[in-house]
């Protein structure tokens, strides 16, 4: 009897050891938890991660140690921004990514652009993601970016850093463009920068457009940033174009140019287009361009500067545009009576 108290007694003691010994599960302090990714009270609504999100995680880059809490927090934000309608996402997309703290970034980046996911609201979030991390660590987030392997999803988020990077500090983007190798996707990076650069610094975004590989790609950033200067200062930028040693690509800018000084000084556009460029498909695109401007504001000088040109189809052409103008002007004065 004495021998089977002694045994119960060692047997519970040997039990409570066990259960003290035993560490409790906690998630890891530094990652989100997926209440506050999504905003629920988790006393109310604890998350619940739904199937399809949580399977199209499932199949991870073992080389890339990941937390789980990070790939839980993924999914939930993928679910949530699935049971939105369409016009709701980039709301929902926002207070997503506010969530995330800086230091959160790479791991939730990092299992959205390594992990194959069938979900089209993936690619969203990531490029989300990685805008935010660019925004806040801006050289963490490059050096991240750039150990991607080469594809269209590197070429993507490169141009997604630069861009982030460039709007609080330019001059540090385009030095981290300037330092990658050079290949198409750095090519495709600085045109995208450069766009963004015409808007206001056109001259700045013509210079970098010239230096950059020819490509089609390259000519239309030339003749936007030409339309954008020529908006503001169409004489310098006519001494810029005319300067430019490929005669193709200079006739192409120099009708932009014209095109887009029409809207204020037509006669002088038109002077440029008839002296400056070299007759083709792109003078007469230029002219056109002139003439259904100017027609708008003085039919009549513009009918006198057509009927000035040699005979041909870009003088046909122009009087038709003038024609149509004429025509459209008198429909609207009688339909105003």
């Amino acid at each position: 009897m004495r021998n089977h108290l002694w045994s119960a007694i060692g047997g519970g003691l040997f039990l409570l050891a066990a259960i003290m010994v035993i560490p409790r599960q906690r998630e890891d302090p530094t990652l989100p938890a997926r209440e506050t990714v999504l905003g629920k009270d988790p006393a109310k609504a604890p998350a619940r991660v739904t199937r399809p999100a949580r399977d199209s995680l499932k199949q991870r880059d073992t080389s890339q140690p990941e937390n789980s809490t990070t790939s839980d927090s993924v999914a939930a934000a993928l679910d949530s921004l699935g049971s939105m309608a369409e016009d709701k996402i980039p709301e929902q997309l926002e207070k997503i990514v506010s969530a995330w703290s800086k230091q959160e970034f790479a791991s939730a980046v990092e299992v959205l652009f390594r992990n194959s996911s069938k979900d089209p609201n993936s690619d969203l979030l990531g490029i989300s993601l990685l805008r935010r991390w660019a925004t806040l660590a801006p050289a963490a987030a490059s050096e991240w970016v750039a150990s991607l392997p080469a594809g269209n999803a590197r070429t993507s988020a490169l141009e997604q850093v630069a861009l982030a990077w460039s709007a609080n500090d330019p001059s540090a983007a385009w030095g981290w463009t300037d330092s990658l190798e050079p290949d198409a996707a750095r090519d495709a990076v600085m045109i995208s920068l450069a766009y963004e650069l015409a808007r206001t610094g056109p001259p700045l975004a013509l210079d970098r457009a010239v230096s950059l590989p020819e490509s089609p790609a390259r000519s239309q950033l030339i003749e936007h940033a030409v339309s954008n200067w020529a908006a503001t200062d169409p004489q310098a930028a006519l001494v810029r174009v005319m300067a430019l040693d490929d005669a193709i690509l200079r006739n192409a800018a120099l009708g932009r140019l014209a095109t887009s000084w029409a809207e204020t000084e037509p006669t002088e556009a038109a002077t440029l287009a008839a002296d400056a460029m070299d007759p083709g498909p792109d003078q007469y695109r230029a002219v056109a361009a002139i003439v259904q401007r100017w027609a708008q504001q003085d039919p009549d000088a513009a009918r006198r500067w057509v009927e000035s040109f040699p005979g041909g189809i870009m003088k046909e052409n122009a009087l038709g545009h003038i024609a149509e103008q004429s025509e459209a002007k008198a429909a609207g004065k009688d339909a105003a009576h």
